[in-house]
Order: structure tokens, then sequence, then C-alpha cells
């Protein structure tokens, strides 16, 4: 067990400080999602993305990148493809749009880059209003 009370000045430590380093992408990442990272790393704060959180962000970049390439299939054939038999059907690229954008959402929650996230979690509601309901009498008195 150590002493008790206060430690002399002469005891005290000096903590020195950990310079932080930017997260750096994976190196198998494609050129353009490796570019989202670094801009998604430069945007926010240094310590909130620690070594373990890059395959997380690389996964969201390349969700990003996949919602994106959807979108432009779809903005260039239109909602709907013609089939096999002839019959138009759904741009298949719709569902892939959509899936990313699934993985998208659940990756920012994980990396805190949603705004309810970024708030901490308490996001303030609305003022409840002041009216209180009229009490209720009995037997009509």
């Amino acid at each position: 067990m150590g002493a008790r009370g206060r430690k002399p000045k002469g005891a005290l430590t000096v903590v020195a400080s950990v310079k932080l380093r930017p997260l750096e992408p994976p190196d198998d990442m494609a050129a353009e999602d490796a570019e989202h990272f670094r801009l998604i790393v430069a945007k926010n704060p240094l310590d909130q993305f620690k070594v373990q959180d890059a395959p997380l962000l690389a996964a969201y970049c390349e969700a990003c990148r996949l919602a994106r390439e959807a979108q432009e299939r779809v903005d260039l054939f239109g909602l709907t493809v013609p089939g096999a038999r002839g019959v138009e059907k759904p741009n298949p690229a719709i569902v892939i749009k959509q899936q990313a954008t699934n993985a998208m959402i659940a990756l920012s929650v994980k990396l805190k880059l949603c705004p309810s996230c970024r708030a901490g979690g308490r996001v303030k509601k609305a003022p409840a209003e002041t009216e209180t309901p009229p009490k209720r009498q009995m037997f009509g008195a």
C-alpha cells in the first residue's frame, strides 16, 4: 500500500505529450476511396479514429463510392431497364444503392459520423407546452 496524504512536489512526474498522427487508409484501397478516407479523417478531431477503426472507415468509404456509382447508373439508364423478354424491370442499381446506403448508415453510427453521434446522443428536444390540462372535478362540483 502507498503512503497516505499529499505527495511532495519532487515526487510528481511529468507525462510527456503524445503527438497524434492522422489515421492512414489501408494500402489496398482504391485511390478514390483512399482520398475520401483522408478527407473524413482530416475533417474530424485527431483522436476520433483509432487504428482499429481503419477497416470500418474503409468500408464506409467503399459504400459511399458504390452508392454514388449506383446512382450514376440509375441516372444513365433510368428506374427501369429492359428485361430478357422485353418487359421492363426495376433497375438493379437501385438495390445496390439501397444496400450501400444501409451500410453507410450503420457504419456512420459506429464511427460517430452521424449528427446524433456528434451531439453525444443528446439531441435537444422541443420545449414542452406550458399549458396544463384542466383538473377533473369530482361529482360535477
